[in-house]
């Protein structure tokens, strides 16, 4: 894997900043080195991935802002809207570019992280049977490396039950959150601080939770599905009933 600190000191700070949430400041130390690096270099892709994934958190963030504004009736920049949309396209192309490079260096870690984030915008874009198509090749590529309840694995996990749960699979959301929960489960046995146990335990209660809810949406689901298909039974009922009418006036007539 590429040092980019070693070439690009100032990108400590930029990962700081995407740590902390100063998505911003982040993206503008990212841009500021793209454009002093030759497109040619062989740091770039693993450039374009950082950057990337910067524009995808700060997109996720505006979302969410904006899922905030209309619940409370407020009204969002159009402009702001357009920016963001056009930001995640040019983390999009910019990330094939990089799947590309990252197959041909054979480069697991970097091309697995490309693919997360592909379905990562995927999912922001409400597009989720692509964003499943690339969490999964994520996972696949990263079982190369690690096993399957390696910690390295928890965000695509997650992001996978989310997929699952939006596209109403919810058998399949809950399989991924027990695949969390497993990861979560080793970390806790392992570690050997008070707080980080205490922390891991919340997130495990948290996931329980939602595995709850998860199966309530199913219940639900169901009930919907079966009273539409008992509905559209008994259309097709009537209408046999009527056209059994049709003919008896017909041979009534005749």
């Amino acid at each position: 894997m590429y040092n980019l600190e070693e070439t690009f000191p100032k990108i400590v700070t930029a990962r700081a900043s995407v740590a902390q949430g100063q998505y911003e400041h982040a993206l503008e130390i990212y841009s500021e080195l793209l454009d002093i690096v030759n497109p040619d270099d062989e740091s770039v892709p693993y450039l374009y991935v950082e950057y990337s994934n910067a524009l995808i958190k700060n997109a996720n963030d505006y979302f969410m802002e904006e899922v905030a504004k209309i619940a409370e009736s407020r009204g969002f920049n159009l402009l702001d809207r357009q920016n963001i949309e056009d930001d995640l396209e040019s983390a999009w192309n910019l990330l094939e570019i990089s799947k590309s490079a990252f197959t041909i260096l054979r480069d697991d870690q970097q091309l697995a992280t490309t693919h997360f984030l592909l379905g990562e915008i995927s999912l922001l874009n409400n597009r989720y049977t692509e964003a499943i198509h690339d969490y999964t090749e994520a996972i696949n590529t990263y079982l190369k490396i690690y096993d399957e309840a390696s910690i390295e694995l928890v965000d695509v996990y997650l992001s996978m039950a989310s997929s699952y749960e939006f596209s109403e699979d919810f058998d399949m959301a809950v399989f991924y959150c027990k695949k969390t929960i497993n990861v979560y489960k080793r970390a806790e046995e392992a570690s050997v601080d008070p707080a980080d146990k205490e922390n891991l335990g919340g997130l495990i209660s948290e996931l329980l939770e939602k595995i709850k809810s998860l199966e309530v949406k199913k219940t639900l689901s169901e009930d919907v599905r079966m009273a539409e298909t008992e509905e559209k039974i008994g259309e097709v009922e009537d209408n046999v009933v009527i056209d059994i009418n049709t003919c008896k006036r017909r041979i009534n007539k005749s």
